[in-house]
């Protein structure tokens, strides 16, 4: 085990195979894949389904892989990407707690499932490493935090949703099986299994090997980039400025009415950074009425503006009962 464990240090120590974003920078596709993953969710603008933000930690992680090994198809590497979707969908939807658990504690652990799946696929494992890799990927998978988000104690924290060591622990595990690593082949069976271990208070293990349709099928694209619970008040506002042809300058005061949690931990009007403003109703508010283009969202011209914090300060926010 020892040897084996030693033999991983080529894999990831100093190894130029995998390429960073936007930059002429490569390292080993661990590292890789776990700084895509914060630059695929930086700006917020990453996909969402029902659990999770599967795109960010699948999609680096099968990046990262395929380039390590260098003679994959562009078919082989979306099916990896697709296969990933699949089982990271399935059991994230499997073990949805509860919402009294979920305001307790929840997170996005499961997606380190996603990108060990779409790793081992493009590694081409038989069924023995690939149940091995699921078993490293479980253990190897963080604790649910999102509890610490940091929503309700600015500044936010800037991991967020954890993405992006998802994405790492993934690839890891993937590359401890291919060197013969053993881990548990039942990670997620039982009473015992994942389930618990990432604090659920259920699991419909049937929703794990149900298929209707591709997962990534059911995925969508955010309209703007922020946090997904504030796109409804950004719909309808969007709607009412464009139906009555309205200008910043008419607004005296803007009444959201709206879910409690919004209410109580996104109306920060001082956000420090871009990870705060993407959390901030009253951020997001100003950006649709200022008509602030979204990829400049967060250049510090606009979020450091004074108009832009004025515009902030005309946003008040109450509980809809009936939302609620």
């Amino acid at each position: 085990m020892g040897e084996r464990a030693i033999s991983l240090i080529d894999d990831v120590d100093s190894v130029e195979e995998s390429s960073i974003i936007a930059s002429s920078v490569k390292t080993s596709c661990v590292f890789a894949s776990f700084i895509n993953s914060v630059l695929v969710n930086a700006l917020d603008y990453d996909d969402t389904s029902q659990a999770d933000h599967p795109g960010a930690t699948i999609i680096p992680a099968a990046l990262a892989v395929a380039e390590k090994i260098g003679s994959i198809s562009g078919k082989e590497l979306i099916t990896a990407i697709i296969l990933g979707y699949e089982i990271c969908e399935k059991i994230g939807r499997a073990i949805q707690p509860s919402w009294i658990r979920y305001i307790k504690v929840h997170g996005m652990s499961h997606q380190t499932f996603g990108a060990v799946g779409a790793a081992s696929k493009l590694l081409k494992f038989d069924k023995w490493k690939f149940l091995n890799a699921i078993g490293l990927a479980g253990a190897f998978s963080p604790v649910p935090h999102a509890g610490k988000f940091g929503l309700d104690e600015r500044p936010v924290v800037w991991i967020k949703n954890n993405v992006a060591w998802t994405s790492l622990a993934g690839v890891f595990a993937a590359l401890l099986a291919e060197k013969g690593f053993i881990g548990s082949r039942s990670i997620l069976d039982g009473d015992t299994g994942f389930w618990i271990m990432a604090s659920s208070d259920k699991c419909g293990f049937d929703e794990m090997v149900k298929f209707e349709a591709y997962e990534i099928l059911s995925v969508s694209f955010k309209t703007y980039p922020c946090c997904r619970w504030l796109h409804t008040t950004l719909d309808a506002l969007r709607d009412i400025i464009l139906h009555e042809n309205i200008s910043v300058d008419d607004v005296k005061k803007v009444n959201v009415r709206t879910i409690a949690p919004l209410v109580e931990k996104f109306m920060d009007y001082d956000s420090r950074n871009m990870i705060d403003a993407q959390f901030s109703l009253p951020y997001a508010v100003a950006m649709i009425l200022c008509r602030i283009p979204r990829l400049k969202w967060y250049s510090k011209e606009i979020l450091f503006n004074d108009k832009i914090k004025n515009v902030m300060r005309l946003v008040k926010a109450e509980v809809d009962e009936d939302a609620n």
